[in-house]
């Protein structure tokens, strides 16, 4: 069942609406129009319902945040060095708004935009158009994230189709604490990810183009164990992130389980199943002091955030993974984030 209200206004007006999912078993996941964004994810427990995303309560909070709680991201997830690219031989120029490099897709990224949305079958499918040029990128670019919420697991569902040649990464950058939002940091939550590389990169977390294997190094997470027990910011990629703020290149192809992460406290568990081939992980080491929902304190650790996704920088590096859609094709992915 999907439950439609208004959220609040814009500073120019426009209504912000909120969708929330039931599954009617007690859990539900509200989102909003702007940014396609997921504002919370209440799970039934005993003791009464824990929700475990970030967000904030008001649009003007949303207006003001610079951490992209819950949003849709696009059109280039994670970050492109030095804000440029080439295709076919012509150069683009792109929105520079991390430390002359373009982050989520730059200054006014999909995270900040009006989506359109449609309900069907107890989904919900934000839709955006973003034209030709915007941010610098090359082609008028046609957008879907479609969500559902099921048995505890949330689906997102990402198409794209460009009418010029255009790198494409879209993702999600909810944040998760499993104690609950709010409820202190994520840094004792137990985590699994199945990678045996992690990407290399410079002080601005920009790849160097190397993959280096995560046995014997701080990122190896194989094996289950706490986010914070091998988390020393004197290794000198975790001090560029201000902890983990990396790419781990997945293994293996195809729909499979990636990520598992656990909640000391609650113990509620989560699953993180995706057909890309990397995850940026990125604990919240830099996140700010701040008032989210309910008034609840956030600051650092306060959550982490699994972005599915291609490499980051992936259109500057012909090594990795090819980031570039092209008219006539469709770009499609699929996440899912399971809940126990």
């Amino acid at each position: 069942m999907v439950e439609k209200y208004r959220f609040g206004n814009n500073t120019d007006g426009t209504e912000v609406t909120a969708y929330r999912i039931s599954d009617g078993e007690g859990s539900c996941v509200t989102l909003l129009d702007r940014g396609a964004t997921v504002q919370s994810i209440c799970l039934s427990r005993e003791g009464g319902p824990v929700d475990v995303a970030l967000g904030y309560d008001t649009v003007e909070q949303y207006a003001a945040g610079t951490c992209y709680l819950g949003a849709g991201i696009g059109r280039v997830g994670n970050r492109i060095g030095g804000a440029r690219f080439t295709v076919d031989g012509k150069e683009y120029k792109v929105s520079a708004n991390e430390r002359g490099n373009c982050l989520h897709g730059g200054n006014v990224g999909f995270d900040r935009k009006m989506w359109d949305a449609q309900v069907i079958d107890d989904e919900v499918v934000f839709t955006l158009v973003s034209p030709d040029g915007e941010e610098g990128f090359p082609g008028e670019m046609k957008s879907e994230i479609r969500y559902g919420f099921r048995n505890k697991t949330l689906s997102i569902e990402y198409k794209a189709c460009v009418s010029k040649p255009c790198p494409v990464n879209l993702t999600n950058h909810t944040y998760f604490n499993l104690n609950g939002q709010g409820q202190g940091t994520i840094l004792d939550h137990s985590m699994k990810i199945d990678a045996d590389l992690v990407t290399v990169t410079d002080e601005q977390l920009i790849p160097t183009g190397e993959n280096i294997p995560v046995e014997g190094t701080p990122f190896d997470f194989r094996e289950a164990k706490t986010i914070v027990r091998d988390l020393d910011e004197s290794n000198t990629m975790i001090g560029y992130g201000k902890g983990y703020d990396h790419n781990f290149c997945l293994n293996g192809d195809g729909f499979r389980k990636v990520v598992e992460l656990t909640g000391d406290r609650t113990g509620i568990s989560m699953e993180v199943w995706t057909d890309q081939p990397a995850v940026q992980v990125y604990c919240g080491g830099a996140y700010p002091d701040e008032k989210g929902k309910e008034g609840k304190d956030y600051g650092r650790f306060a959550g982490i955030a699994l972005e599915t996704q291609n490499y980051p920088d992936a259109v500057n590096h012909p090594e990795f993974p090819n980031s570039i859609l092209r008219p006539g094709e469709e770009y499609r992915t699929r996440t899912e984030y399971r809940f126990f």
